[in-house]
């Protein structure tokens, strides 16, 4: 089987896009193009797709320098089951992404360090940020300005800030799953915060001059900085577990919502307990988007919504059947795919 899946995986590939395809694998005993992600993205091309295959040993450190796209396979997918064959991430540690990499993108990877960010034009969609909630999971480092960073369907479980360093960026927060205790940004980071789940217990939140849409804050945190005059922020549609956020009725903002799962949210695995219960206050009651759409508030609400466990937009290979032994002259395996979206 371990030398089966990942022939499986180069056919269902190569089938799915133009660009060239570069394998990389750290599995003792599987043939790929790299072991390493970092010899990987050196050798790569621009426009190139690099699978970062499951393993249970990280990939380390890497630096991110060129226009590519990387993909991994997913998280909790022990949790979700049925969603790929293999329920082993794609791990990594620190990434520094600078600006030469500009247009890449990465998803489905489990970053268990802190991704430095000094690019623009870039996303990072469906990734699990696995640090504590006290590790910086997001950084905008340097000092250049940069915008259209795209930070989407990700679960993030630690801090978002920008460490003091004196750059710009615009910034888009959609479909997100935030637990970390805080963010704190300098006023020129601008944010489109819009359909994420936001659990904060930290009230030194800091952001300026930024939208908030459709989110859910749940904490019952009475001192929250950025709803506060003089932070420059709009809200619209917004749930608050709070009471006293300086939030405005009249924009569709709801105070003192129970938060709880079994009241608002579903319950269940990690990320799929924050999908909303149909009838309660997030259920069709947000920003409509695009306009005359019924809009949730929350993670899964929105065109873009959430995806469990972070099934990156490629083909995968949910179920794999292979015989452990041969009687019938030939080796019958039997293959589940599918594309996603």
């Amino acid at each position: 089987m371990r030398n089966i899946l990942p022939l499986l995986l180069v056919c269902l590939f190569s089938s799915a896009s133009l660009a060239d395809i570069i394998r990389v694998n750290n599995n003792n005993g599987i043939s790929a193009d790299f072991a390493s992600i970092q010899q990987a993205i050196d050798s790569a091309n621009i426009g190139d797709t690099i699978y970062l295959e499951p393993s249970s040993t990280s990939y380390g450190n890497f630096t991110f320098n060129k226009a590519v796209s990387i993909y991994g396979p997913g998280y909790f997918l022990a949790q979700n089951a049925g969603l790929q064959a293999n329920v082993n991430t794609s791990k990594v540690g620190n990434i520094t992404w600078v600006g030469s990499g500009s247009f890449g993108s990465i998803s489905g990877i489990e970053i268990q360090g802190t991704l430095n960010i000094s690019a623009g034009n870039i996303a990072i969609t469906r990734c699990y940020f696995s640090g504590s909630t006290l590790n910086t999971d997001i950084s905008f480092v340097g000092t250049g300005s940069f915008t259209n960073v795209l930070i989407a369907q990700n679960y993030i479980t630690g801090r978002i800030s920008n460490d003091g360093f004196p750059n710009t960026f615009t910034v888009f927060f959609r479909n997100n799953i935030i637990t970390g205790d805080l963010i704190s940004l300098d006023p020129t980071i601008v944010c489109d915060f819009t359909n994420n789940y936001i659990q904060w217990s930290n009230s030194s939140y800091y952001v300026y001059n930024s939208s908030f849409v459709n989110n859910i804050f749940n904490t019952s945190n009475t001192n929250w900085n950025p709803a506060s005059a003089g932070f420059n922020n709009g809200f619209e549609n917004n749930i608050f577990r709070s009471t006293t956020v300086s939030a405005d009725s009249a924009l569709g903002n709801q105070l003192g919502v129970n938060t709880s799962v079994g009241t608002i949210f579903t319950g269940g695995t990690s990320d799929g307990r924050w999908q909303i219960i149909p009838g309660s206050a997030a259920d069709g009651t947000g920003k409509e988007i695009p306009s005359g759409t019924p809009t949730d508030i929350g993670p899964y609400g929105g065109p873009n919504p959430y995806k469990l466990s972070g099934i990156p937009a490629i083909p995968t290979i949910y179920d794999l059947v292979v015989p452990t032994s041969n009687t019938t002259g030939g080796l019958n395996v039997t293959i589940k795919a599918r594309s996603e979206d």
